[in-house]
């Protein structure tokens, strides 16, 4: 059987009523049985999609015309028994709302690349997600009108399959990492943070493939609006969409070169860098694309940061950025509403003065996904000490960088961050978090 699974009406489904009940049992013993049949289809062999088999990257096909092929990476980095409790729950919550705003008639294909450890566990956290959702939905539909659940199926891929497609590639930036001063980030320091750029070369049936962070975004719109970003990146020259990293990163990593080369490099605008959260990969442009396949040689990926002056620190986000400044007409600019990151990590008494030229996007209701990464709400949570007005901008004090609808996780991502442990204080009537 074929292991592109499907969460969708087909003949050969053989899931029934009872099935449906065994699945949802302490969910719908008081919904009546009308009002969740229409999920008796829906609810495809679940048990295939948690067995955690994989398929080859060249097999995966778009399951329909219509469908978006919308990719993660899940990986078990630790090699523990279980996915860690708090990246598997926040995965659950990104896949959640990705699922529940997305429109009911627009399948969505995921392609999750993990490696041979994590499968089964990446197969049961698709699983527990799913069930959840379809039985959450069934008792709302009890009550009110409710559109359903879009069509859903899922590929795994082995991540080793697409890391051996330029193995030359990924080994440089292990060397960059390893001569770079330490900077927190560890993690980047794996290899699969660094294959990105020759998804084209692996997805070989693949025309398009969203991918984006699996555990830290939250929608606020329907995907489909980001897929339609493809269209606008058709109207123009280039093979990716991507938006900007909004924050003085790549102004700090450019001082050598800006020092010795003024350029409006690394400065507010079109040229302050990318952020690799969400991108649009066309991947038949990619593949067809002579200039942009140039750059995947070991010695163009030494020649780009040598000639910028800086050395990869965030994975391949950086060799984008860098290609970025090279050939500008690669790169569509998705709009930065579709990856609005909330990190502070930078608002400090040193980059006070631009910090908000970088990091305001636009109001919170306009924002069609949060990418709540890095540090806050405080500057102290982000290693700002002192007086919080040295480093607070105004934006901050007037409240743009903050929704009270907004629920973000500090603590987790700091653990995620630093590798230690905190716990959680109330302080001023905010939760802020605290090294433990």
């Amino acid at each position: 059987m074929s292991v592109l699974h499907h969460l969708r009406p087909s003949n050969q489904i053989r899931i029934t009523e009872s099935r449906l009940k065994s699945v949802l049992v302490n969910q719908v013993k008081s919904v009546p049985v009308k009002n969740y049949l229409p999920y008796a289809d829906y609810v495809q062999p679940l048990q295939l999609i948690g067995s955690g088999e994989f398929m080859l990257a060249s097999q995966v096909v778009s399951p329909s015309d219509d469908a978006i092929n919308v990719g993660f990476l899940i990986v078990n980095r630790k090699k523990t028994p279980e996915l860690d409790a708090e990246f598997a729950r926040r995965t659950r919550d990104t896949l959640t709302h990705l699922l529940l705003e997305a429109s009911s008639s627009t399948p969505i294909h995921f392609i999750i690349l993990t490696d041979t450890f994590s499968s089964g566990q990446v197969g049961k956290l698709m699983v527990s997600t799913l069930s959840k959702i379809l039985s959450t939905e069934v008792i709302r539909i009890h009550n009110r009108k409710k559109k359903y659940l879009p069509p859903v199926s899922l590929s795994l891929v082995n991540f080793k399959e697409v890391s051996a497609k330029n193995r030359e590639f990924v080994a440089v930036f292990s060397e960059f990492e390893e001569n770079a001063i330490s900077t927190n980030n560890e993690k980047y320091h794996e290899e699969f943070f660094n294959i990105a750029p020759f998804y084209h070369k692996t997805f070989t049936s693949l025309e398009k493939m969203l991918f984006m962070d699996c555990f830290d975004l939250d929608f606020k719109a329907d995907i489909k609006e980001l897929n339609d970003q493809f269209k606008n990146l058709e109207n123009t020259s280039a093979v990716i969409g991507i938006g900007p990293d909004l924050s003085p990163h790549y102004r700090i990593a450019l001082s050598k070169y800006n020092k010795d080369h003024p350029s409006e490099l690394g400065q507010p605008g079109r040229f302050q860098g990318f952020n690799s959260g969400v991108v649009l990969f066309h991947l038949e442009r990619m593949r067809q694309s002579d200039v942009y396949n140039s750059f995947l040689s070991r010695e163009k990926v030494i020649d780009l940061f040598v000639k910028y002056q800086f050395s990869p620190t965030v994975g391949d986000q950086d060799w984008f950025t860098a290609l970025g400044f090279e050939h500008p007409e690669l790169f569509y600019n998705l709009p930065c509403q579709f990856n609005t990151q909330t990190s502070l990590q930078y608002m400090s008494s040193e980059h006070k003065e631009y910090f908000d030229d970088y990091h305001f996007c636009d109001v919170f209701q306009n924002v069609k996904i949060l990418h709540l990464n890095g540090c806050g709400p405080l500057p102290s949570n982000c290693g700002h000490y002192g007086d919080p007005d040295l480093h607070t901008t105004q934006l901050y004090l007037d409240g743009y960088y903050a929704d009270a609808n907004i629920v973000v996780d500090w603590t987790f991502l700091a653990g995620l961050k630093r590798g230690k442990k905190h716990k959680i204080v109330k302080l001023m009537g905010r939760e802020v978090i605290m090294d433990a």
